[in-house]
């Protein structure tokens, strides 16, 4: 499966459901937890600028933030 079929099978029960399964991170799939939810952290814009980094680097993929 590339990264398009993943990114397309993904709704938001499916996304709902990796969290409470434990969904283990994978190639396309990464999780990260917010420290405030106005994403006005500095370690949070940190985090999601080094996320977006490495998948743009990659085949891309998908960050869950909760």
């Amino acid at each position: 499966m590339d990264v398009f079929e993943f990114f397309n099978a993904i709704d938001e029960n499916k996304i709902r459901a990796f969290v409470v399964d434990n969904q283990e991170e994978n190639l396309f799939l990464e999780f990260k937890t917010m420290s405030s939810a106005d994403f006005a952290s500095r370690d949070d814009r940190r985090n999601f600028a080094k996320a977006i980094s490495g998948y743009a680097n990659s085949s891309g993929g998908m960050i869950v933030w909760a």
